[in-house]
């Protein structure tokens, strides 16, 4: 298990990531905000009725680092990121957000919260990391990231229920093709040969 100052530090740093990347997706995908100057490699491989898919990575980092997928619905982002140092990819690390307007910004500085997470399994209750991304709330769940990138079915309705209110609800498409992209992008990483 890995300890909640870890996954705060963690989690700071690819909500830095995907802040870049949500920056850079259009505008009224978001309802407004401001484009980033950090550019990013992003690729759209899907659009449809209910939202689209991006794959998006850092050019400047190593090959097959800080990769991740973001989905933009019409009131949520969902996001599954990949590790982003060599020492988070050889704790297969990663991180599932889920972003929207609806969630309640934090009272202070990032803390860990208790939701229950709704998909077509049984409801899951779960500590997750509660931060803020301009007007949007965010809430972060460290994941195993081999786990998140095993074909499985293929759309998804996605909840998330905090404080007795539901905050969060997406309907994620072509989830297989994500998890492929996200696969094939964390594939071109090569450990560092130890000395």
């Amino acid at each position: 298990m890995l300890s909640n100052r870890f996954l705060v530090i963690a989690t700071t740093a690819v909500l830095l990531h995907v802040m870049d990347a949500v920056a850079q997706i259009p505008a009224e995908l978001l309802g407004g905000g401001e484009v980033s100057q950090q550019a990013l490699d992003r690729e759209s491989f899907y659009k449809g009725p209910e939202g689209q898919w991006l794959t998006v990575r850092h050019p400047d980092q190593v090959k097959g680092l800080h990769c991740g997928v973001v989905y933009v619905g019409k009131d949520a982002v969902f996001v599954i990121n990949g590790p982003l140092s060599p020492t988070l990819a050889a704790k297969n690390a990663g991180v599932v957000m889920f972003i929207s307007k609806n969630i309640p910004q934090p009272s202070g500085k990032s803390d860990m919260v208790p939701v229950t997470i709704f998909s077509s399994a049984p409801p899951a209750k779960a500590r997750v990391i509660h931060d803020a991304m301009g007007e949007f709330g965010v809430f972060s769940v460290p994941v195993k990231i081999a786990e998140m990138v095993k074909p499985s079915q293929n759309s998804e309705s996605l909840g998330i229920e905090y404080e007795g209110k539901e905050v969060f609800r997406i309907n994620v498409e072509e989830y297989n093709a994500a998890r492929a992209r996200l696969s094939k992008c964390m594939s071109a990483y090569v450990p560092p040969s130890k000395k």
